[in-house]
């Protein structure tokens, strides 16, 4: 069987949503799949399920990561993949039947690097519930031949550019599909962190700015889970995650020779995703992150690398806030800071 499609599922100890996750990718309208379960050595049960439905579907390949990180097992699923295009599910998510089918078709019919769709939020309270989540905060992306020149910031048919896309998307990277020719020949891997925290970010990022065809599908497919618990941060090590995320992004630039051309984007993305990690994190942790985002905007703005153009009025009143007094900030916003990666 010609592989179109390598769909690469990480785990560890996802026992509670394994099930109905994988039985979405299994059931897809396109056959010619590989599904790679990637587990950290699960304790759970979720490693003897995968193993379970490997007995009845050949597609059905198991890795067994040495390494507890997310960026490290989607390194082996990328390593190991075979398709010609590469699909990420989430193991407390799952997908419509008909993901993979349309997005392939589409992706080919474009030949494109990056193809990015729409997104169902949904929370099981009483009843599941859904919420239909864009992943182009503005529509002029939509639909749209994004193309690049050698991976250029500006698109060659469209006024647009790659800072817009950056600072108007949303960084999710399951909802949709990556050339796997493009990710090799542009030797893209994930951040190999310890850990499951923000390696996604920087992995959005860095296929972004690499990419020369980029799309927009304005259709969802994927049902990302809005309510496990265990995604929160409650330790101190992954409160700083997000932070080394960054590090590894702007190293990237700057190995590139486009930390220059990215370094205004990059500190407006960075001011949403420092505001968004206070809504994760312990409330124990709130003083100290605050501290590190001043420290670190205070460098950005010393360098000559914000742009204020580029920030709402609200955003530049909180920044200016925490630039002044962390403990000003604590008090007047920590509950109501609100941003999005």
């Amino acid at each position: 069987m010609s592989v179109k499609v390598s769909v690469i599922i990480p785990s560890l100890n996802s026992i509670a949503y394994y099930d109905e996750c994988i039985k979405s990718v299994m059931k897809q309208s396109l056959k010619e799949l590989e599904i790679i379960c990637v587990d950290a050595n699960s304790t759970d049960g979720t490693l003897e399920l995968i193993k379970k439905y490997q007995k009845e579907d050949e597609r059905i390949k198991l890795i067994i990561s040495d390494k507890k990180s997310y960026g490290y097992q989607m390194n082996l699923g990328i390593d190991a993949a075979n398709g010609e295009y590469v699909g990420i599910v989430e193991s407390d998510d799952y997908i419509k039947e008909d993901m993979y089918k349309e997005l392939y078709a589409l992706a080919k019919n474009k030949n494109l690097d990056i193809l990015k769709s729409d997104i169902y939020n949904f929370y099981d309270k009483e009843k599941r519930e859904f919420e239909y989540s864009v992943i182009s905060y503005d529509e002029k992306f939509y639909h749209k031949d994004l193309y690049f020149e050698s991976a250029g910031a500006v698109c060659k048919n469209t006024a647009l550019t790659k800072q817009e896309i950056l600072k108007n998307s949303w960084n999710m990277n399951p909802p949709g599909l990556f050339s796997l020719d493009f990710l090799r020949k542009s030797r893209l891997k994930f951040h190999e962190s310890a850990g499951a925290s923000y390696q996604d970010l920087g992995f959005w990022f860095i296929t972004i700015i690499s990419a020369s065809r980029i799309y927009f599908h304005k259709k969802a497919y994927y049902y990302y889970r809005q309510d496990n618990m265990g995604s929160s941060c409650n330790s101190k090590e992954k409160v700083y995650c997000l932070c080394d995320e960054y590090a590894f992004m702007e190293e990237f630039l700057r190995k590139k020779n486009k930390f220059k051309e990215y370094a205004f984007v990059l500190a407006y993305r960075r001011f949403g995703s420092y505001c968004w990690n206070m809504n994760r994190i312990d409330v124990s942790f709130y003083l100290e992150f605050l501290q590190r985002f001043q420290e670190d905007f205070k460098k950005i703005i010393e360098r000559r690398e914000l742009d204020r153009t580029l920030f709402l009025p609200w955003q530049l009143e909180i920044l200016d806030t925490i630039l002044q007094s962390p403990e000003k900030a604590l008090s007047k916003y920590y509950t109501k800071i609100y941003g999005a990666i």
